[in-house]
């Protein structure tokens, strides 16, 4: 288990203070309905064209920065 400091989509804190689990062997993420709808405005393309528009996400986690963004 793992302390999330936080969770940014963008500059949106959508979660902050919760644990977590990472699970290396797959890319899906869960969560609670809280967490879920605080991600949901991420609109992919369901064909993941021009995915370059997408907001960075970002976990703080134990206080160290995790940034994903649309070129990684």
């Amino acid at each position: 288990m793992i302390k999330v400091d936080q969770i940014l989509v963008g500059d949106k804190v959508v979660v902050t203070d919760m644990n977590g689990i990472v699970d290396t062997g797959t890319s899906l993420m869960v969560g609670n309905q809280d967490v879920i709808e605080g991600m949901s405005e991420l609109k992919v393309d369901p064909t993941c064209k021009d995915n370059s528009n997408l907001p960075d996400i970002t976990f703080v986690i134990s206080g160290k920065k995790y940034v994903l963004n649309s070129s990684d």
